[in-house]
């Protein structure tokens, strides 16, 4: 079952704090959320074959296609070298799920794409094995490594000073695949902070709740012109204390989230996590000390990096 929904007046009062920007004259920004209670069995275990159809329905409907690799091929050919970002810094239990970040690789390679020019990747080893990643960085097979200190020359772009992971230059394209999570001092950490995994200094950045730096970071070129898809992992989400796991905390919406507007999509995560918020008796985030003041920085009109102008997002609930 397919049905647009709308977003609360409150909602649209308090994130529309910034310029909207709309990325087409009269074009809404799509973003799709898919849920399945049944992606999990009795155990909590993912089941993939639930999870694959949930990806597979909603590519093709972010994409506007019928067939599933058609809807992959509207982003990707098979001639690039994909990198999926993925955040695995609270480790195993509020990490990008494995069995997602490999039916991702597995739906990239079917259209063609070699599966060793697909590149799963996060700021360290460390982390990625943390969250059960295997290290992999030869051989014919999809590669999974991290940065390390693998990092390019000094960029100066706005606000930062920063090097960034040299895994950006290797990849045509990237797929960015974060965690719907509350941050204790940027708000939420969705797509947009997740790139703060591919920079050196991340630490000097969280100066007046990371604003305006992660939409800096986003700016930067490397990363602008070559994210193509977003696809946030929100099998299990946290409404509170994170970026760090803490169970009481965590609740599992059991979906997924897919857009090319990364404000449009963080704009949406936000709602979600304020509901959940709500549920709990705490106030919404924009009204605490570490408000995600950046989403709206991300949409004004020097960054115009995607719409929070809810009038202009086409949200679409499978």
């Amino acid at each position: 079952m397919k049905q647009s929904i709308g977003i609360g007046a409150g909602l649209y009062t308090a994130i529309n704090f910034g310029l909207p920007f709309s990325n087409a004259k009269d074009k809404k920004s799509k973003v799709v959320i898919v849920q399945n209670k049944n992606v999990r069995n009795k155990s909590g275990e993912i089941v993939e074959d639930v999870l694959k159809n949930m990806l597979d329905s909603a590519i093709k409907e972010l994409a506007g296609k019928d067939k599933v690799k058609d809807a992959w091929k509207h982003y990707f050919n098979k001639d690039e070298t994909v990198g999926l970002k993925i955040n695995t810094l609270a480790g195993l239990r509020m990490t990008t799920h494995r069995e997602l970040t490999y039916l991702i690789a597995d739906s990239l390679a079917n259209i063609g794409i070699k599966p060793e020019n697909i590149i799963i990747w996060d700021k360290s080893d460390r982390d990625l094995m943390g969250a059960g990643y295997e290290i992999k960085k030869e051989g014919n097979d999809y590669k999974c490594y991290g940065t390390n200190e693998d990092y390019s020359r000094l960029v100066i772009h706005r606000s930062i000073a920063s090097r960034f992971s040299l895994i950006l230059g290797r990849c045509s394209s990237l797929v960015n695949v974060p965690v719907l999570k509350q941050h204790g001092i940027a708000g939420v950490t969705i797509s947009l902070k997740n790139w703060f995994g591919a920079i050196d200094n991340p630490n000097k950045y969280h100066d007046d709740n990371c604003n305006p730096y992660i939409a800096d970071v986003n700016d930067v070129s490397i990363i602008r012109n070559k994210q193509r898809l977003i696809i946030c992992d929100a099998l299990s989400a946290q409404y509170e204390y994170g970026p760090s796991y803490r169970e009481r905390y965590a609740w599992n919406f059991n979906g997924l989230l897919l857009a090319t507007d990364p404000v449009a999509l963080d704009s949406v995560g936000l709602q979600i996590i304020d509901d959940k918020r709500k549920e709990n008796g705490l106030k919404p985030l924009l009204k605490t000390d570490y408000p995600p003041k950046y989403i709206a920085t991300a949409a004004d009109g020097e960054h115009r990096l995607g719409t929070n102008d809810l009038a202009k997002i086409d949200i679409v609930k499978i």
